[in-house]
């Protein structure tokens, strides 16, 4: 029977990414929990394992060594603390978002009406309304596949969000009044895209 330490071993030598040792590493830690369900504590402990997803695993190396982001392999993406549901419909929560929701919870008063333009995967809007239990907010986005992700979302973190398909460039919010307008959409120039690492 294989050992879990093998087992992380034999996969960090597969994983052929420009990345440090550390990151990749934890890359590995985060793969074996959600395709194998393997705690970072069962891997240190070095428990005997079967392999019954080795297709999926294979699968999902294969995916991390062709520059996926481990997030769309796994489906999953942590945000101020929570999970939340992602795929290609959506862009990764970054980090530098919650440093904004942060900021925005802090100067924030009770029973804001706070507006999130571009909610992708809701992570802001989800957050906000969660974070501030009191305040009313409406998230707005132009995609539907985009709005699904989110809707997904609240309904498994919960909230208190309205969600709208609209282009805000065309179409009307039917919101009259707004304490806080948010937006974090994509901020790479084209021609730094091309300069930049696939994740």
């Amino acid at each position: 029977m294989l050992k879990s330490k093998e087992l992380f071993w034999q996969v960090t030598r597969q994983i052929k990414l420009d990345e440090s040792r550390d990151e990749i590493e934890s890359m590995v830690y985060l793969l074996l929990e959600k395709v194998l369900g393997l705690s970072k504590a069962d891997i240190v402990a070095n428990s005997e394992i079967e392999l019954p997803h080795e297709a999926e695993l294979t699968n999902a190396i294969h995916r991390i060594n062709q520059q996926e982001p481990i997030q769309y392999i796994i489906e999953e993406a942590d945000f101020y603390g929570r999970a939340f549901f992602v795929n290609k419909s959506v862009l990764i929560p970054r980090p530098e978002t919650e440093l904004l929701v942060s900021t925005i919870i802090k100067n924030t008063p009770s029973h804001a009406s706070i507006l999130d333009v571009g909610t992708g995967s809701g992570c802001i809007a989800i957050t906000l309304s969660l974070e501030l239990p009191s305040s009313h907010v409406t998230a707005v986005d132009i995609s539907e596949p985009a709005l699904t992700i989110a809707k997904k979302n609240h309904s498994t973190l919960g909230g208190s969000v309205n969600f709208i398909m609209a282009d805000i460039f065309q179409n009307q919010i039917p919101i009259s009044e707004l304490d806080i307008i948010v937006s974090n959409p994509p901020y790479i120039s084209k021609s730094e895209k091309a300069f930049l690492k696939k994740m």
